[in-house]
């Protein structure tokens, strides 16, 4: 069986039986389409967005701790500025772990 190549415009041919079914367009202020996700997490190559927006650092570091495996002594940049833990998130924000990397026989 040989591979074929298609594009991304490409259309899928209907298959043989079942209905075709239009396609729906989304308005451009759907939810879906959205970024409503509140506040960006990033910690080395992990990204994610997750609804965080009204908490403090301290409250929700535990739990970022653990899914995305953050180092306890990580320090922590908000926008790009240093901050404590008493810093309430707002929508928008992008909270960033520093990933530090190590080095080879560093004492």
């Amino acid at each position: 069986m040989e591979r074929q190549r298609r594009s991304i415009a490409d259309q899928p041919k209907p298959t043989p039986g079942m209905p075709e079914m239009p396609a729906v367009e989304l308005p451009a202020s759907h939810p879906t389409l959205q970024d409503d996700s509140g506040v960006q997490i990033v910690y080395g190559a992990s990204l994610q967005h997750l609804p965080l927006a009204g908490q403090t650092i301290g409250r929700i570091r535990p739990a970022l701790e653990m899914m995305l495996r953050v180092d306890r002594r990580s320090p922590v940049l908000v926008n790009g500025q240093p901050a404590s833990a008493d810093y309430v998130l707002a929508r928008g924000d992008v909270l960033e772990f520093i990933h530090r990397a190590g080095e080879k026989g560093a004492q």
